[in-house]
């Protein structure tokens, strides 16, 4: 009697232990599958308050989730190349700079900027691009279109081959030169539209007028990047340039003259 009162016992617990396993298991059951279609999971952050930085972690979601959750939190195009596109990111870190968050993305990476000289205005990153290794390099207007506008210089505001422009005075009231990816302006009130001719010209690169302007400019700059040139300019002037973060250069594609804004009552 005691043996089969014993296994009836043994019996009853075994069935408890069932039932309370399989309980445990509902929950399991009603989660969505981690193939086929559905979005692997990562979580990311855009923070804006004093400088553009990305919180990141992810166990290998796909590069192109993970750049159109940051297209839209960044409000910009974020473009993926076609091979990069099947790339997985593994990636938890937190509070880190735009450009270091990228690089950790993709191998490749591109980041186009605005650059406005208005005081307290922040480079603004208008454009992303992430590639594998030697996949083709992003059109220069795949964000930013070209559309140029040209308007005759007066005057002789030729410079000697490889010469450095000397002071601007009344029979020379405009000098530009750039080399070495350094600019000189010596403009003595000179209009700034004839000033970003010139100074388009020199770097070879489209010049928009959004606008018309009777603004007259007193420049001297002396051998400056053109970001930090543009920086001591009318503040309806844009720069844009284009940063390749694998090699480490940056290049300026447009300049852009824009209306001044409108005031405020």
């Amino acid at each position: 009697m005691k043996i089969q009162s014993w296994s009836i016992c043994k019996a009853i617990i075994v069935a408890i232990a069932l039932a309370g396993h399989a309980a445990g298991q509902t929950p399991k059951s009603k989660q969505p599958p981690t193939s086929g279609v559905t979005r692997p999971g990562f979580s990311l952050r855009v923070y804006r308050k004093s400088v553009l930085s990305i919180s990141l972690k992810t166990e290998g979601a796909k590069l192109a989730d993970v750049a159109a959750e940051l297209s839209k939190q960044l409000e910009i195009p974020v473009i993926v190349g076609r091979i990069a596109a099947k790339l997985q990111v593994m990636a938890d870190f937190k509070g880190l700079l735009l450009e270091p968050a990228l690089q950790v993305l993709a191998p490749e990476v591109y980041v186009d900027y605005e650059i406005n000289p208005t005081p307290g205005v922040q480079i603004r990153p208008v454009g992303i691009y992430l590639n594998a290794y030697n996949e083709l390099q992003p059109a220069i207007n795949a964000v930013v279109p070209n559309k140029t506008d040209v308007i005759m210089v007066e005057g002789n505001t030729e410079e000697g081959q490889g010469e450095l422009p000397a002071p601007a005075d009344d029979e020379n009231p405009l000098r530009v030169h750039y080399e070495g990816s350094l600019l000189t302006v010596k403009a003595r009130k000179q209009s700034l539209m004839t000033v970003l001719a010139k100074i388009s010209s020199e770097l070879g690169i489209p010049l928009e007028f959004k606008t018309e302007s009777d603004e007259i400019v007193e420049l001297d700059i002396d051998k400056m990047s053109v970001e930090d040139a543009v920086q001591r300019m009318s503040p309806n002037v844009r720069l844009y340039v284009r940063a390749d973060l694998y090699r480490f250069q940056r290049t300026p594609f447009r300049l852009v003259l824009v209306a001044p804004p409108k005031p405020s009552y």
